[in-house]
């Protein structure tokens, strides 16, 4: 059994995990240990507690679940991120993988490679799900990178083809039992000032959590005033270019050549106002299984999908 310390914190126990003497041992064995608190935080909207309590990053991310199967749909991840990103274009990776450190700028290889995962990380069996480390996305162009495609067409949106972001304080949501985590993942210096420090700044996010979980800030309305108007919409191909694609797809089916073919197209509008509020609308009008925010500094990625 785990060791842990308890914390008395309003109607429930608040737990916090492992003691000093096991994070010391596994410290000395693996480069990053997480630290662990958790509570029981029943009926609680979780769209809602994200936009209260990163309000104010710049960056940050929401990986919702909860609404699919219970073998898939059980967690739902949110945080925000430390320094260290990588960013792999089409023909270099921009990297930075310490807080101390600048920008490297290395090969598309060289950005794969940065985002393997270590070797000695280890499989906590209280954490059977994320709780740290690469947080992003990976576009269909990055599919040149692996495999001889044809010529790519011109970056319109001019995004990187992957772009991730480091985490090493994570916010789980166990909806199954309705438990509330926060984790901190960071590198441990072997000093037994950082553990207290990490205690400290535990029961200090605790305090922020219970602040908005206890308030009616979670009963407030998450529906965007902002509307887009259907005549600012324009796809990227004319009618007749989507119908031809499909005619060449069914040519390819009968002749055998494919099996399935994913035809689609981009539609673009203009959109002045908050991100998050536009992710909350979407995620009310088509509740999907598995829905994500991912916010950089130059743009935001909102997805709402019935595929994980």
């Amino acid at each position: 059994m785990l060791s842990s310390y308890k914390t008395i914190t309003s109607n429930y126990l608040m737990t916090i995990y492992p003691k000093i003497d096991t994070f010391q041992k596994w410290a000395k064995i693996y480069k990053r240990v997480p630290l662990q608190s958790e509570k029981i935080i029943p009926q609680i909207d979780i769209a809602l507690f994200f936009k209260q309590f990163f309000l104010n990053s710049k960056e940050s991310f929401l990986y919702e679940s909860g609404k699919g199967c219970s073998q898939t749909s059980r967690y739902t991840l949110m945080g925000v991120p430390n320094s260290c990103y990588i960013k792999i274009e089409e023909k270099q990776a921009i990297i930075k993988l310490s807080k101390n450190s600048s920008e490297v700028i290395g090969s598309v290889d060289d950005g794969w490679r940065a985002l393997n995962f270590k070797r000695n990380t280890p499989n906590y069996k209280h954490l059977p799900h994320f709780w740290g480390g690469w947080v992003g996305y990976i576009s269909y162009e990055a599919g040149h990178g692996f495999e001889k495609l044809p010529k790519r067409k011109r970056n319109e949106l001019e995004l990187p083809d992957a772009y991730f972001m480091q985490v090493d304080r994570v916010i789980v949501y166990d909806h199954h039992k309705s438990i509330l985590k926060y984790i901190i993942a960071t590198e441990y210096n072997s000093n037994d000032s950082d553990y207290f420090q990490f205690i400290n700044e535990i029961n200090s996010v605790w305090d922020k959590i219970n602040s908005i979980t206890s308030s009616d800030l979670l009963k407030k309305s998450i529906i965007t005033q902002n509307k887009l108007s259907s005549n600012t919409i324009k796809s990227n191909l004319s009618s007749s270019e989507y119908i031809d694609m499909v005619k060449k797809a069914k040519e390819y089916i009968c002749e055998g050549d494919i099996y399935q073919a994913n035809i689609s197209q981009r539609f673009d509008t203009e959109f002045k106002g908050d991100q998050l509020e536009l992710y909350l609308k979407l995620r009310m009008l088509n509740p999907a299984p598995f829905s994500g925010f991912l916010k950089f500094l130059e743009f935001s990625i909102i997805s709402s999908s019935p595929e994980r």
